[in-house]
């Protein structure tokens, strides 16, 4: 596996299944909004992930999905406060966070378009 890996859930489910033997199963896990990837990824699903059942050979325990799925880039504000009181000047402080990788510097650039209000500056 050369890229990334982020685990997104755990299953816990007790079985009878014999050595050389296959379980077929289906799960719905919810991706987390600030997962740090995005773009084209796939599933991997690992059996005994810790080493708890005893095997002669571990090396069939995980399998990666046929599927790619495509996981989009987004940016979220999230404001201090979700309100405050007129004729202060000491401002709002927001946070801009990325769900995608971070190891590129992105620009964000915020502004007020709404001519009817009060002036707003963001720096």
């Amino acid at each position: 596996d050369s890229g990334t890996s982020v685990k997104i859930g755990d299953v816990s489910r007790t079985n009878d299944l014999c050595s050389a033997s296959a379980l077929t199963g289906e799960y719905t896990f919810a991706v987390p909004e600030m997962i740090a990837i995005a773009g084209a990824v796939r599933v991997k699903v690992v059996a005994d992930a810790n080493g708890d059942v005893v095997e002669s050979n571990d090396d069939d325990n995980a399998s990666d999905s046929t599927e790619v799925l495509s996981l989009s880039t987004n940016l979220y504000l999230a404001a201090a406060s979700d309100s405050i009181r007129e004729n202060v000047s000491s401002g709002v402080r927001f946070t801009v966070k990325r769900s995608g990788p971070t190891a590129e510097a992105l620009t964000v650039t915020l502004g007020n378009t709404d001519a009817s209000s009060a002036s707003a500056r963001f720096v």
